[in-house]
């Protein structure tokens, strides 16, 4: 049995994408590696993905290097039997031609063997078959990219015992970091396209109407805004006793106890029809180096606060470490924008579409309120809600406000 020369090229991790950045070589060349290995990382979009080995042999050519912005499809590196020889490997990328990249390929590379020339053989590609070391053995290598190995090397973290909460059961530096402190693992992040469920909701004649006349008022996305004050003295008193359950964490807590009793806010609004869904995936606004981001918590309304606050910490976390894969920034069906710690008092939030609205909470601050008939000084925040005028009118949106603020002045989530 022998296999052929197999292209290393940069696949399509999204259906917009047409290129990313080679951020790093996680081997070296000449090294051997397993199907499934983690080889490099690229950036697109403000996200680091993995780009993984395509068959086992030996990275025998890396054509890239570190800092190169290349097209979808373009040859990267080429993988090999340990003792292919060099002429057929040179024949290999001389001959190769890219796909499309309007296909969306399924991997990461491809068995492409030249125009110019007979199918290309090799010795059998098992070099790499015993080529795993360091903690985890022989098979960890394949769960893992050398960056998580050398931090479990360095936590004293037996990979061979962890259940990797990544995409296709992969080891992440978190599940390691969890190990070290001898926490349990955090679950994998479900994704909305595979898990949730919306109802498609057909708009009537007189919305579609009004919604052609309002973007004809205010083109591309007609916002209107909704402000309401809530008092966060009881809140503050629970996130004292809650210990690790920031302000931050608590308000977004309340938001996705909310949003299920108003699910015309929790949608998303393609192809012309309202998606409704029936779980809430809260996303959270995150200022980094690299620009804005908005990494989601999925099944938001599901969890218990202590779960939702180590969730919410967790990706907040890996977006300012450049850590997000991009199930992190899929489906989020509303989002939640804080200024607060930056001192802004009050702002409105541009809607992320599909989404049909977004939340802004301002700084604490002292406000007048009254209470059983006398006026005191009392904490309050700022919230301005920003609403798809197309499929939520002001009545939906006041009901909402109305109920996140007496869940966030009640300190009470069910």
């Amino acid at each position: 049995m022998s296999a052929p020369v197999t292209a290393v090229t940069v696949p399509k991790w999204g259906i917009e994408m047409q290129e990313g950045t080679l951020t790093a070589w996680l081997v070296e060349e000449g090294q051997a590696v397993q199907r499934g290995m983690a080889l490099a990382e690229f950036e697109t979009d403000k996200i680091i993905n993995e780009l993984e080995a395509p068959a086992s042999g030996v990275l025998v050519r890396q054509l890239a290097q570190s800092g190169e912005t290349l097209p979808v499809g373009a040859l990267i590196g080429v993988v090999a039997a340990a003792q292919t020889d060099t002429g057929v490997v040179e024949q290999f990328i001389a001959g190769f031609k890219p796909a499309d990249a309007s296909f969306e390929p399924a991997a990461a590379g491809a068995s492409i063997e030249p125009a110019t020339s007979a199918p290309l053989a090799a010795a059998p590609a098992d070099a790499a078959a015993s080529a795993g070391s360091g903690i985890g053995g022989d098979h960890a290598p394949a769960k893992t990219s050398p960056v998580v190995r050398r931090l479990a090397e360095q936590l004293g973290v037996d990979l061979t015992r962890l259940t990797g909460s990544g995409n296709r059961g992969r080891i992440t530096k978190d599940d390691v970091r969890a190990a070290a402190a001898g926490e349990s693992q955090p679950p994998p992040a479900r994704s909305d396209s595979a898990a949730a469920v919306f109802e498609r909701i057909d708009l009537n004649a007189t919305r579609r109407r009004a919604a052609e006349r309002l973007l004809a008022a205010k083109p591309g996305l007609p916002h209107f805004y909704l402000t309401a004050d809530a008092g966060v003295e009881a809140l503050q008193g629970l996130s004292r006793a809650a210990g690790g359950l920031s302000l931050n964490a608590a308000l977004m807590f309340a938001v996705a106890r909310a949003l299920p009793e108003h699910p015309a806010l929790n949608s998303r609004y393609e192809d012309g029809e309202l998606r409704q869904y029936k779980q809430v995936n809260l996303a959270a606004a995150v200022a980094t180096e690299r620009g804005l981001l908005t990494p989601v918590v999925h099944g938001a309304d599901s969890l218990a606060a202590g779960e939702f606050a180590g969730r919410l910490r967790s990706q907040i976390d890996k977006a300012r470490q450049g850590g997000l894969a991009a199930g992190d920034l899929k489906d989020a069906t509303f989002t939640v924008s804080n200024l607060g710690m930056l001192g802004v008092r009050e702002f409105a939030a541009i809607i992320n579409p599909p989404q049909v609205a977004i939340l802004a909470v301002g700084a604490v601050h002292g406000a007048v309120v009254e209470r059983g008939g006398d006026w005191q000084m009392a904490p309050v925040v700022t919230l301005t809600l920003s609403c798809d005028h197309r499929v939520i009118d002001g009545a939906a949106g006041a009901a909402f406000l109305n109920t996140l603020v007496a869940a966030i002045e009640a300190a009470e989530f069910r």
